[in-house]
C-alpha cells in the first residue's frame, strides 16, 4: 500500500499585517506617461518622464527618461485596475461634495 503524503498547509497572511521595509533604498519617482506591454503570463508597466533638455539646442527639446519598470502578473494587475478605479471613482465623489475654494464671480 502506497503511503499517502498529506499535504503541507501554508499559513494565510494578510499583506497588510506586514511592515513594509526598504532596505535596497527604492525612492519615489515621478511619471507622466506609462507604456504597456503583455507577455502571456504578465504585464509590464514602464513609467517614463517627458521633460524639456535644458542646456541644450537640442531638437526635438525634450527627452523621455524611464523611470521605473515594474513587471507584475494578470491576477495582481486585475487587482491593480480595480483599486485605481475605485480610488478614483472615490476621489471624483469626493470632488463633488466639497465646496469649491475658487473665488465666486459676482
Amino acid at each position: 500500500m502506497a503511503e499517502q503524503r498529506e499535504m503541507a498547509t501554508q499559513p494565510v497572511i494578510d499583506s497588510n499585517d506586514l511592515k513594509l521595509t526598504n532596505p535596497d533604498g527604492v525612492r519615489a519617482v515621478y511619471s507622466n506617461e506609462i507604456g504597456i506591454s503583455l507577455t502571456s503570463t504578465d504585464i509590464r508597466l514602464m513609467f517614463a518622464e517627458i521633460g524639456p533638455v535644458f542646456g541644450a539646442e537640442a531638437n526635438p527639446p525634450a527627452e523621455k527618461v524611464l523611470r521605473a519598470n515594474v513587471v507584475i502578473p494578470f491576477q495582481q494587475a486585475a487587482s491593480l485596475a480595480q483599486f485605481i478605479t475605485s480610488a478614483l471613482a472615490h476621489q471624483a465623489e469626493q470632488a463633488k461634495t466639497e465646496p469649491s475654494s475658487a473665488p465666486s464671480k459676482g
